[in-house]
């Protein structure tokens, strides 16, 4: 049997084209996630809001603790009551008046941390980002809020409501939904 040199070059062109050709993809999905605030009124399939999580769960994490815990919140009720302790919470802060109507209109998701340790806190944020850019890559809008969970008595009302076990920390919430707008890049 002979031995060809020029085999092992070969595969190794082979398998860069091929990477060569996927990466601009990642790029792609990297510049064009956006925080979306205004969704059309179709539910998400809760198929794909799934595979959406399982992105997240892919996510780096410290000492491999994956510490997340992600509550999906997709009834009326659920999204009213969110909507109204987010804007409590924000006229309590004094922050500017948002319009909150994408709370409504979106598949929501809590993300946690089973403790209020940084590293945990951090991880879970790796979570988010994963889920962010999985809704993107899927077609979805999405953005990351923390405007409710600025405030203590807020912070509460989600753990009352939802019966989290007051050792979790709510690290975000997760709006995702078919995107009603494209918001423009902000130069980098």
């Amino acid at each position: 049997m002979q031995h060809n040199a020029k085999q092992p070059l070969q595969k190794l062109h082979n398998y860069l084209n091929t990477s060569i050709k996927i990466m601009p993809d990642f790029f792609t999905v990297l510049k064009e996630r956006r925080s979306v605030r205004k969704f059309k009124k179709k539910e998400v399939p809760m198929e794909l809001i799934e595979k959406i999580i399982e992105a997240g769960t892919w996510a780096p994490s410290a000492m491999n603790s994956q510490p997340w815990e992600f509550i999906v919140v997709r009834t009326p009720e659920g999204r009213r009551r969110i909507r109204q302790i987010y804007d409590e919470a924000s006229e309590t802060a004094g922050f500017y008046k948002q319009n909150t109507e994408f709370i409504e209109n979106a598949t929501l998701i809590l993300a946690l941390s089973n403790t209020e340790k940084i590293l945990h806190t951090l991880s879970t944020a790796a979570a988010i980002e994963n889920i962010l850019l999985a809704a993107t890559a899927f077609g979805l809008g999405s953005v990351w809020t923390c405007r409710a969970l600025r405030v203590e008595k807020s912070i509460n009302e989600l753990k009352e409501f939802f019966q989290i076990p007051q050792k979790y920390e709510i690290i975000g919430i997760i709006a995702i939904g078919y995107p009603d707008e494209k918001p423009l890049a902000k130069e980098r």
